[in-house]
Parts: C-alpha cells; sequence; structure tokens
C-alpha cells in the first residue's frame, strides 16, 4: 500500500509541473525497476534539427516538420517526403511478399495528459497512469501498407524487460476519435505480469486495417502501467497481404 501510495503521489507531482520537467533525459536498461509513471521523450534524432514529430487528427498529418502542422489543411508546409523517410524508415509502405504475415513493434508513441488533450507528448515507451490528480493516457499509431489486411494488435514481453504494473492495469484500446468509454476495440490487461517471469505475447483485439492505424490507451480503473518499449517489446500490430 505504501508503494502505492506513493506512486500515485509521484503522478500528482508530475501533472503539477511544467512540462519541460517532466521529459528527462533518461538512460534505459533491461530489467531495471521502474519507480512510477515518468514521460520520457522520443529520441530527437528520429526527427531532423528544428523539426518534432506530429500526428494530427484535422488533416491526418504524422511525422516531422519544422512547425506545428495540426490547424493546417494541407499538414505540414515542409517536405513530406524527407520527413516520412526520416520518420518512417522501419515502416513498409507496400508488401513484399503476398500471403505473408508481418508484425509491426515500436509504434509512434503519444502522450496526453489530461484535461489537456491539444499538445500530445512525443515518447517511445508505454506509459499510463490514473489518479485521483491526474491521467495520463496515450494515443498509437503505425504506418502499413495499403493492401494490409487480417490486422490484429497485441503486446508481447520477453525474458529480460522493463516493466512495471499495478494490480489493476486494465488498459482500454478507442478509436482515436472515440471518446466513448463503453465503445472499446478490446481490452489489455497487465495487472501482475511484471512479477511473472518468462516472455508473453497476447492478443488484444482483431481490428480494421488502415493506412496509418491510430487508436486510443487508458487504464479502466485508477493504476499505472509501464513497459519499456523496442524491436521485440511493447505494442503490436500484425497483418497479411
Amino acid at each position: 500500500m505504501l508503494f502505492r501510495a506513493s506512486v500515485l503521489c509521484m503522478a500528482a507531482s508530475i501533472v503539477s509541473v511544467p512540462l519541460a520537467a517532466a521529459l528527462p533525459t533518461t538512460t534505459t536498461t533491461t530489467d531495471r525497476v521502474h519507480s512510477g509513471p515518468t514521460l520520457i521523450s522520443r529520441d530527437d534524432t528520429q526527427c531532423n534539427a528544428n523539426t518534432a514529430f506530429y500526428v494530427c487528427k484535422l488533416n491526418n498529418f504524422r511525422g516531422c516538420c519544422s512547425v506545428d502542422p495540426c490547424d493546417l489543411k494541407d499538414g505540414c508546409p515542409d517536405d513530406n517526403d524527407n520527413d516520412n523517410d526520416n520518420n518512417d524508415s522501419s515502416r513498409p509502405t507496400t508488401c513484399t511478399e503476398k500471403g505473408k504475415k508481418t508484425k509491426l513493434f515500436q509504434p509512434q508513441m503519444q502522450t496526453l495528459i489530461l484535461p489537456n488533450t491539444d499538445h500530445p507528448i512525443s515518447t517511445p515507451d508505454f506509459n499510463l497512469s490514473k489518479s485521483d490528480t491526474g491521467e495520463w493516457q496515450q494515443i498509437i499509431s503505425w504506418s502499413l501498407p495499403s493492401e494490409a489486411k487480417d490486422c490484429s494488435i497485441g503486446w508481447s514481453i520477453p525474458e529480460k524487460r522493463n516493466f512495471s504494473a499495478g494490480h489493476s492495469a486494465l488498459v482500454g484500446v478507442y478509436d482515436v476519435d472515440d471518446n466513448d468509454e463503453k465503445k472499446s476495440l478490446g481490452h489489455a490487461d497487465f495487472s501482475f505480469w511484471p512479477e511473472t517471469k518468462g516472455p508473453r505475447t497476447s492478443l488484444v483485439a482483431s481490428i480494421q486495417c488502415k493506412k496509418v492505424l491510430t487508436l486510443r490507451l487508458a487504464l479502466v480503473h485508477k493504476d499505472r502501467v509501464f513497459l519499456e518499449q523496442n524491436g521485440e517489446t511493447g505494442w503490436w500490430v500484425e497483418y497479411s497481404c
């Protein structure tokens, strides 16, 4: 109980400080103990100098830009080809083998510190919290080939991982444009799994394939969950062509 109380107090103190203070520079290692919800910004090298990563609802822009493009009808005024090459080099734009299943890890992650949903913060990890004093939700997205079909989402952990969660860490998955908490696409229960040894893969839901697949993640109960993501750890989407 003391540990959970300290975690909730930490989340409250982080939300109350300026956003700049909530973006520490952190050296990550496997199997380290994660003491609570800390927001880690995405590696700036994923975007060119003087640019930042954006996911916009109005114009469906997703990528690096030198200005905030989310209120612009045509998206980012920069060279979009260069932005996409810089940001999505590991994301397939076409199917290479017909009938072959592909699983993509390391989605783009944006953290929403509620009630402020207009300024999402880019971060590489899965990191949610919910308490009496505040809530962190996340927007998660992948770029898929236009031919992609039979899409499903889930999460995986290997033997060694940086993973922490409370005992009520049930996460709802929602369409990014749907704020109705009763209309979830599926649920992922992370409760107790950090203490369970060994790898695990869990299917969460079968969903409609989209060229830019964007979803919203939110805790159902007051709790927290953190998972450091990499090429074999965290959320994934699987599809065939």
